[in-house]
């Protein structure tokens, strides 16, 4: 059977895979009971599929800041405007700690979500050994095949204007900036006339702001109040799409075992919550390297992220919002001569998303990241209500499942 053939057929039972997943857990929130019902259902899905060993790393995650951040930005920033009359210098500082709080979460540090709750989560990884273990009593390389379980709440504003939420976003971030500007200029005004850093009983003048204050203001509540729901949604191509990848690449090679060759197809938990599940991992594969105890010659990691739609395949050649200026050239580049060796139409672009292989790029550990976007950029239902397994395309399931096995045999093929 051709290759192409066998990835239909993969890409079929992966489809089905993800309704299954479904059934299990509809919504699989970070560190939440979907998610580990997910998780406890693909560890036996993938022993079923011929895995000959599965590895649990259990980690926590701080997943409830990634619902509230945008409220905790706006509780900094209706604060402000309390304190402005008693205290211009507490102002600006709220204003700073809410711009900080955003810019933090939107290039993927770690920050105030150290004030909420730990929650458990866990990576589950199943492994296939390589035939030859070679001299070293080690494969001559692990590939990762990855994708992420969990799922996130809707996004409101994505789900109705698409990529032109950013703009909604950049207001926001405008009047912030304008509001920091006044409070600083007010600041240097009242240290000249010797009034206190906080003074308790202020002079109330109207001032011409106060307008552009109660117009913006409501407008500014509704854009924050909707950048983030309460509901949650099912994660279907967002990302157990990735899943059924990983996991099809693990049943394809467990008949058709590999020589030097290593496989892992992983499924990470939390990457809503911060790519937490691939933060543990990278951290710990890295940490085996420095100290040699890392059970190969050397790693390689592909992400699939969202690919359930009818379209080239995007290879990210850079994840910059996730602190990602390139990943590897060898990777992304070996990876589309392989798409293109069996007729997977491709982009290799930067991508404004992020996927798990950032934090393992972080690290310098050779890694490459691939969505699949619509005509606008966005994969297909992208954080809303409508990522259901109905709203898959499996054309992308199929594409990713021919061009990673191929992929995969290629560098086994040239490390003989």
């Amino acid at each position: 059977m051709e290759l192409h053939e066998i990835s239909e057929q993969l890409g079929a039972e992966g489809h089905q895979l993800i309704y299954d997943i479904c059934e299990v857990a509809k919504y699989r929130l970070p560190g939440s009971e979907g998610e580990r019902k997910g998780q406890e259902f693909l560890q036996k899905k993938m022993k079923e599929y011929g895995a000959d060993e599965i590895e649990i790393v259990n980690f926590y995650t701080r997943a409830k800041f990634f619902k509230w951040w945008p409220r905790l930005s706006l509780f900094f920033f209706i604060l402000s405007l309390i304190v402005f009359h008693y205290s211009p210098l507490i102002t600006i500082l709220l204003i700073v700690l809410m711009l900080v709080n955003v810019g933090l979460k939107l290039f993927s540090y770690s920050f105030l979500d150290v004030l909420f709750r730990k929650h458990a989560s866990s990576n589950v990884i199943g492994k296939l050994k390589a035939k030859n273990m070679g001299e070293s009593g080690n494969p001559k390389r692990i590939i990762i095949i990855g994708g992420h379980t969990d799922s996130t709440y809707e996004f409101p504003l994505g789900r109705k204007y698409g990529m032109n939420m950013i703009y909604f976003y950049l207001f926001v971030l405008i009047c912030a900036f304008i509001w920091l500007l006044i409070a600083i200029i007010i600041f240097i005004i009242n240290c000249f006339n010797g009034i206190p850093i906080i003074n308790i009983n202020p002079t109330i003048t109207f001032e011409w702001y106060y307008v552009l204050i109660l117009i913006l203001t409501p407008i500014i509540i509704w854009i924050v109040w909707n950048i983030v729901s309460f509901r949650p949604v099912p994660g279907a191509n967002d990302n157990l799409s990735g899943i059924a990848v990983a996991t099809a690449v693990l049943k394809y090679f467990a008949s058709n075992r590999l020589e030097n060759v290593e496989l892992w197809a992983v499924a990470f938990g939390s990457e809503e919550g911060g790519m937490a599940g691939s933060k543990a991992l990278s951290k710990i594969l890295k940490e085996q390297m420095n100290n040699g105890t890392f059970p190969a010659d050397s790693l390689w990691v592909l992400n699939y992220d969202s690919i359930a739609s009818d379209g080239p395949l995007t290879i990210a050649t850079a994840e910059p919002m996730y602190r990602v200026k390139s990943h590897d050239p060898i990777v992304y580049n070996q990876l589309a001569k392989s798409a293109k060796k069996v007729g997977v139409d491709y982009i290799l672009k930067k991508i404004d998303a992020g996927t798990d292989s950032a934090p393992f790029s972080r690290l310098g550990i050779p890694s490459v990241g691939i969505i699949c976007g619509g005509a606008d950029g966005i994969p297909q239902n992208w954080h809303t209500r409508e990522d259901t397994p109905e709203n898959c395309d499996v054309k992308g399931i199929i594409h990713s499942i021919q061009s990673a096995i191929q992929f995969i045999l290629d560098i086994n093929e040239s490390l003989f």
